[in-house]
């Protein structure tokens, strides 16, 4: 009797399937047989069914020969158990393939929104991007490089991004096309532990300064040169005894200034120009393992888990922050933020304003006691990652301003209020970026989160765009823009953020 077979396969793939059914049900009795009596009474009843009865009836079910004789089939019991997870792993990729299907159908329509605003001009004025932008859930570039990542950092202006490795390699990446590396250099001969960047204003193309330390001992300073897309080695300063762990770019009256921290306890002040170490601050009594800078002010994280704002020029301390249980990987300045306006703005703007609304830890005080010593600082809070899973924010004290003399601390209250723990991450808080309301963080537990100045809620979290741990996260961020200017003024340029890890992946958000 000819059976209809209404599957769609073919005689070979249903023979192959049979055999398939029949190899695995042979397994099953061979590990029955192996099992415990105990195992075998607590499993229900003994079957009954003899092997050899039951196989000759499943081979004459499938018409499929008593002998394997003839056939070329090759034994593999657990063949169907694994299709079976494939088939589980298949379905799960495409539900992630369908909801960046409608990431992505959101995000056209978004820009087809933005576009028809902007019918009658060429380009999108700066002020018109969100700056309090989130990125979507998935990437829209991946870069992968030969190693894991330590540090990453946007070119100011063009669409480069720098990427450290913990070979010592330095490599340049055009953002729009990542399929090769602009350029790369050996830049140091361990590890790179943090890569900064600042545009060289005498020069109208674009060139910057690139600066990065490194496990062994010394901080380069490059030329990246944008006519030719290459490296060009200005300066190497050597002057710490240990690891550098981070170093920062800034503009100090018409000089570039850099600052570095390192193991060896110290904070140290460069002139990039002549190379030479302006200021070295015994900051901490252990290993300083971040600093950010705003003007006159040097914010530090340590080992000892404590946090300092430091007047650089003449090295006084100011205020201390304690209160995290492990180290500080990472610490943030949260500066005032005045948003540009247009005399042009229309009613529409003012009453659709929540892209340039601006959070109470942003806005510079209007009133109080100290609120024309706060804006002689230029801000008022600042944000610190730990060990311990936690981010915190904290009020800074204002110090004592005295004439023609230095800041000194203030000996009625020296000591940084925490005023927010943000809690959420399950393992080391790595790096931070703040950009608008939002501050944002990536933590050895593979995930980014963003949260609000607020309230302190999580937003968003990012769960699968690493496989391993996220070691930092670079983002087009208003603060990096309030390095260039003299006033508290900022107008953003793009809408970017970059993540990197240990698995030697670079991800890419664009607006």
């Amino acid at each position: 009797m000819q059976i209809h077979w209404k599957l769609p396969l073919t005689k070979e793939s249903k023979e192959d399937l049979d055999r398939s059914i029949i190899d695995y049900v042979q397994w099953q009795y061979n590990e029955r047989e192996k099992a415990t009596p105990s195992v075998l009474e607590n499993n229900g009843d003994d079957i009954d069914l003899d092997e050899k009865s039951l196989i000759a009836s499943l081979k004459g079910l499938f018409l499929l020969p008593s002998d394997n004789t003839e056939s070329t089939h090759e034994v593999n019991p657990l063949l169907l158990p694994r299709k079976w997870n494939s088939i589980v792993r298949l379905q799960r990729h495409i539900m992630t393939l369908e909801q960046t299907c409608r990431d992505l159908t959101n995000q056209v329509d978004t820009l087809q929104q933005e576009a028809k605003k902007h019918d009658n001009t060429n380009t999108i004025d700066s002020e018109s991007l969100n700056i309090s932008w989130i990125p979507k859930t998935f990437p829209n570039y991946s870069i992968t490089v030969d190693t894991s990542i330590s540090s990453v950092k946007l070119h100011p202006r063009l669409p480069i991004i720098f990427i450290g490795t913990d070979h010592g390699k330095l490599y340049a990446f055009d953002i729009f096309n990542p399929s090769l590396p602009l350029s790369s250099i050996q830049a140091h001969f361990k590890g790179i532990t943090s890569i900064d960047s600042i545009l060289l204003k005498s020069d109208k193309e674009g060139s910057a300064i690139i600066s990065t330390t490194s496990k062994d001992l010394s901080i380069k300073l490059y030329k990246w040169i944008v006519t030719e897309n290459k490296f060009q080695l200005q300066r190497s300063l050597i002057s710490h005894e240990h690891i550098v762990s981070q170093n920062k770019l800034f503009i100090h009256g018409n000089d570039i200034l850099l600052a570095s921290c390192s193991r060896d306890t110290t904070i140290k002040i460069w002139n990039t120009s002549t190379a030479y170490c302006i200021n070295s601050i015994p900051a901490h009594l252990d290993w300083v393992r971040s600093i950010d800078v705003f003007n006159e002010y040097v914010l530090s994280g340590s080992q000892d888990s404590s946090l300092r704002l430091t007047h650089w020029p003449s090295g006084n301390g100011l205020s201390i922050g304690k209160g995290h249980d492990f180290p500080i990987e990472c610490v943030k300045f949260i500066p005032f933020l005045i948003m540009p306006q247009n005399e042009n703005d229309s009613k529409e703007e003012e009453d659709d304003d929540d892209a340039t609304k601006v959070t109470i830890a942003r806005q510079p005080p209007s009133d109080g006691i100290n609120a024309e010593d706060y804006m002689k600082l230029g801000f008022k809070y600042c944000a610190s990652a730990s060990r311990d899973k936690l981010i915190k924010i904290w009020e800074i004290p204002t110090p004592r301003f005295l004439m023609h003399r230095p800041p000194i601390p203030n000996g009625n209250n020296p000591i940084m209020k925490c005023v927010m723990t943000l809690k959420g991450h399950s393992s080391w808080v790595k790096d931070l970026q703040i950009r608008g309301n939002y501050l944002f963080s990536c933590s050895d537990d593979k995930t980014i989160k963003c949260w609000s100045l607020e309230n302190g809620e999580c937003v968003k979290t990012w769960n699968d765009s690493h496989s391993g741990f996220i070691t930092c996260l670079e983002m087009d961020s208003d603060i990096t823009a309030l390095k260039e200017t003299t006033e508290n003024k900022v107008n953003l340029h793009r809408e970017i953020m970059v993540t990197a890890g240990l698995d030697s992946k670079c991800n890419i958000y664009i607006r």
